[in-house]
């Protein structure tokens, strides 16, 4: 006789799931978002996000957006008004290594001394990645952070132009990028936060699934005792609790 395990996969069930595992494994009243997760110049936004997919972030992403920021000279967290640099900064910079032929390979070694590419498939390197993204930004008149701190203007559009840079096809850049811009109702659903969604409900779960849950579950702490949380607050901080677990 063959035994067949049901496991429960109700929506709403594992919404509560998620929810208790948060109030009990994490410090939700003393959690707040450290010096080093918001970028000063939106330029440094593209680079982290498109860095970061697919990799560890302390050893990979982290140390190539500094490395930018030692080649150009600019700091990352300062927010004065003279470290405001710009999209078009961004692509100035990277403009003479376009027009060469083997360019975005001198950038990826020399600059960002970060070879990886955007997928294993048909990919390309991520620092090229980093210019295209530039230049859709470009297009749209987005420049600043001030252009995205009360959202994106065409945002559909401009996603849609993004899908099309090779390996952004998913939208996980993209989305990570409206976060690290500001966005406060977006998660980004990488690797940590499924793990720890997967471990609160008991069963592995995939990245859309992941953001569903992570948003309905920051609604019923808005309702119960935390209501000034936010999806991008709650990412962070499951985040920070998943790297050091």
């Amino acid at each position: 006789m063959i035994v067949c395990n049901f496991i429960s996969m109700n929506p709403q069930s594992d919404v509560i799931k998620l929810t208790d595992y948060i109030r009990t494994v994490l410090d939700l009243k003393s959690a707040k978002f450290g010096k080093e997760d918001s970028y000063a110049s939106l330029p440094l936004c593209v680079i982290d996000a498109v860095f970061s997919i697919g990799v560890h972030y302390d050893r990979h992403t982290k140390p190539t957006v500094l490395r930018w920021c030692k080649f150009t000279n600019w700091q990352p967290y300062d927010f004065s008004v003279n470290n405001v640099h710009t999209i078009n900064d961004l692509i100035s910079s990277i403009k003479p290594y376009e027009e060469r032929g083997d360019g975005f390979k001198t950038l990826a070694t020399d600059v960002f001394k970060n070879s990886q590419r955007t997928s294993s498939r048909s990919g390309i390197l991520k620092a090229e990645a980093v210019y295209r993204f530039a230049v859709v930004l470009s297009r749209f008149g987005i420049q600043t952070l001030d252009d995205t701190k009360n959202g994106i203007k065409n945002d559909s559009e401009v996603e849609l132009e993004i899908k099309k840079i090779p390996g952004q096809k998913s939208g996980i850049s993209y989305k990570y990028f409206c976060m690290l811009a500001g966005s406060e109702n977006l998660v980004k659903a990488d690797r940590m936060l499924c793990r720890f969604a997967s471990n609160a409900v008991g069963r592995v779960l995939m990245s859309d699934e992941t953001e569903r849950l992570v948003i309905n579950a920051c609604k019923r702490l808005n309702e119960n005792g935390f209501p000034e949380m936010n999806p991008r607050f709650l990412d962070n901080t499951i985040w920070n609790y998943q790297r050091s677990h």
